[in-house]
């Protein structure tokens, strides 16, 4: 019976419109692990829209757009590149200024998550403020960069301005290879196309 079947699949065609590969191979994750304000980077700006409605969104042109949002006090910026014909959040910018919360405050909270930073530097920027810069390579490809500038004042909590910036390497990766092909811009109906090189 088995041998019949295969023999009529093969000799009638049978089956010859259905996608076996999509049907027996695991789908391409659409959206990673890691979240921040609420989004996966993955995520389609459709996705997004429905976590924050309040988000507006460009376009930038080549397949790329760009998001910003509030929420919880923070101000987000998301990038998003089409690939496979639907866009994708590839990058996420936060950034947020607090009165109450201390640089190590922050670097406990990212730590507890992602364990030690893989890299760390400070520099001093002024008598009363510090600059520093960390990175984490959390798992799945992700890239999380963060800034802090901590500013101290005389019998005052100091005040800790914080910009982290997570991006999907691999999505990133695709963006680039994207970008670097050609334009190919159609010749005007009757227009011959000339080997002669225009400066812009």
């Amino acid at each position: 019976m088995l041998g019949l079947g295969m023999f009529l699949i093969f000799e009638t065609e049978l089956g010859h419109d259905i996608d076996w590969k999509k049907m027996f191979m695991v789908r391409e994750k659409d959206t990673t692990r890691f979240r921040l304000g609420g989004v996966n980077l993955g995520m389609s700006s459709d996705s997004v829209r429905k976590e924050h409605p309040n988000m507006d969104l460009a376009s930038m042109g080549r397949g790329e757009s760009i998001g910003s949002f509030t929420f919880e006090g923070g101000h987000y910026t998301v990038w998003f590149i089409k690939v496979d014909g639907r866009d994708k959040s590839y990058r996420v910018r936060y950034d947020q200024s607090f009165s109450t919360r201390t640089e190590a405050d922050v670097l406990e909270s990212i730590g507890d998550l992602h364990g030690k930073p893989g890299t760390s530097e400070c520099r001093k920027a002024g008598e009363l403020t510090r600059k520093c810069h960390f990175q984490w390579w959390p798992k799945g490809g992700i890239a999380l960069n963060v800034s802090t500038t901590e500013t101290k004042k005389k019998n005052k909590k100091p005040q800790t301005e914080v910009t982290v910036i997570a991006t999907d390497t691999y999505l990133d990766g695709k963006r680039m290879r994207l970008q670097s092909k050609p334009v190919v811009t159609p010749a005007k109906p009757g227009q011959k196309k000339s080997l002669e090189k225009l400066p812009f």
